[in-house]
């Protein structure tokens, strides 16, 4: 039986070739873990801001609702706000998609994204959790809240909820930040604020007011995070050139963010 000779440099060639592409994987997952943290985490006010203004909606008077049972079809008398009811299911439905998306990418950083520091891993699974428990919590309430709005034990636990949430959500968000790379992060959030910034030239051409809003606000809101990363890292650091450098850049990009102001405001003027 004729056996064939060992052949070791093919063998290592074939372990580089599979350690290569191991590597570019690797480089994939990151780099697809970035996009997720830059994008679900971009604003992290709006949803739970547009839930409490549904919750808050005024409510009218009942017997003036009675009497006037006829108009119901086209106008919630009761609640004393136009598809209250509606709006409330909808913001709320908005709440739990947003919640749902970041623990899920929180999720995935904890699994592939913190470098093998467990500790960070822990503390993202953990933040996960807690925003994925409050949120029907907080959703529950809110109807408490809307239903006896004169009620101030639904008020305070409406309220103290609120906070919760708003705490952890902005805790899961920093501990992504914090696990990803720096450099990556910074590359993809330029990258996405040049795609609002076209986005806002094509509002102010198609005079289109509200778009030049949310792309400047989606801007602004990236700005905040590029500069909160930058400020982690000079924190981090003991090397005083490296921390005059990134303390320089992140003064330049403050002041940059007045351009971002102006813009909000010409859209008041977009027609001219």
């Amino acid at each position: 039986m004729f056996l064939p000779a060992f052949n070791g440099n093919v063998t290592v060639f074939s372990n580089r070739l599979l350690s290569q592409k191991l590597d570019e994987l690797k480089d994939k997952i990151q780099g697809a873990l970035v996009d997720r943290v830059v994008e679900d985490f971009v604003d992290i006010t709006t949803p739970l801001k547009q839930f409490t203004d549904a919750v808050l909606a005024p409510a009218g008077n009942s017997n003036f609702a009675a009497q006037k049972a006829q108009t119901l079809s086209t106008f919630n008398c009761q609640s004393g706000t136009p598809n209250r009811e509606e709006n409330f299911k909808d913001k709320a439905a908005a709440l739990k998609g947003f919640s749902g998306r970041a623990a899920q990418t929180a999720r995935m950083v904890a699994a592939g994204g913190s470098n093998g520091n467990k500790k960070l891993s822990e503390a993202l699974l953990s933040s996960a959790g807690q925003v994925e428990s409050l949120t029907p919590q907080l959703v529950n309430a809110g109807r408490i809240r809307m239903t006896y709005p004169a009620n101030k034990a639904a008020d305070e636990h409406f309220e103290n909820l609120r906070r919760q949430y708003a705490d952890a959500i902005a805790r899961t968000r920093q501990l992504c930040d914090e696990a990803i790379d720096s450099a990556a992060f910074i590359q993809q959030s330029e990258e996405l604020m040049r795609r609002c910034t076209a986005e806002c030239e094509d509002a102010i051409g198609r005079q289109e007011p509200q778009r030049l809003v949310d792309g400047t606000s989606h801007i602004a809101r990236l700005a905040n995070r590029v500069l909160m990363v930058a400020k982690q890292e000079a924190d981090n650091s003991e090397d005083p050139t490296f921390i005059g450098n990134v303390t320089g850049a992140a003064n330049l990009l403050q002041a940059s963010k007045l351009l971002f102001s102006y813009s909000i405001l010409v859209d008041l003027n977009v027609q001219d």
